[in-house]
């Protein structure tokens, strides 16, 4: 499954979701400055940043399910994550990883018949078979491996997309930010370029990640 496409599923099902909310993607810059740190937002609502991540399909001669996928993690990458954005912007970071339900590679095609399972299967919608794992809590189920097969999933700690977007809207998921919040950086929704902090690292991985914004008017706080 193309990284590509599940970015486009997941801002769909956002979207469906929360329908005034605020996406940008990448929210690293792909030259230059690896990371737009500044991030004034202009209403109050919960922030998050979604890392992305594609399957490959695989086939294993012992181990049961023999069809499956597979997600490769970037050591490097997680724990820039974890060590130095989270740490830094105070915004939580989120590892999408999907299980698609299907064996096998995608159909050939421009819109492979693979494309209905947005919408429906076996396992339901996208929402109900990708699940959302906190970047730390993805670093301790990994355990120092550099993938991770699907038939593993969900892992502890994690939960379906679905059952995470209900969470935002709650409030128990994300990070809260208001306006007269002037210590949340990152997030280049909204365009304004902060100094690179000293002491922050090259992104191993530049032009990844999904930073998101719900509006306090989608929340279930306010009635939605």
């Amino acid at each position: 499954m193309p990284e590509r496409t599940v970015d486009t599923w997941v801002a769909a099902a956002i979207c469906s979701a929360f329908r005034d909310a605020r996406i940008w993607d990448p929210t690293q810059a792909m030259k230059g400055r690896n990371w737009d740190r500044a991030f004034r937002p202009s209403e109050a609502g919960m922030a998050f940043i979604f890392e992305d991540k594609g399957t490959t399909a695989v086939t294993r001669t012992r181990k049961p399910p023999l069809q499956t996928h597979r997600i490769d993690i970037r050591a490097d990458q997680l724990d820039w994550y974890c060590d130095e954005i989270e740490p830094a912007s105070m915004i939580p970071v989120y590892y999408v990883l999907p299980k698609p339900p299907w064996d096998g590679g995608a159909s050939s095609g421009h819109v492979p018949e693979q494309a209905a399972c947005r919408v429906t299967s076996d396992a339901g919608a996208f929402p109900e078979w990708t699940y959302v794992s906190r970047c730390t809590d993805l670093r301790v189920g990994l355990s120092g491996r550099r993938s991770v097969d699907t038939g593993e999933l969900p892992l502890p700690g994690s939960m379906k997309l679905a059952e995470f977007l209900q969470e935002v809207r709650h409030g128990r998921a994300g990070e809260w930010v208001a306006p007269e919040k002037t210590d949340v950086r990152p997030l280049r929704s909204l365009g304004r370029l902060a100094p690179e902090p000293e002491g922050i690292r090259q992104s191993p991985h530049t032009g990844s990640a999904l930073a998101v914004l719900v509006p306090v008017r989608n929340l279930a706080s306010q009635g939605s």
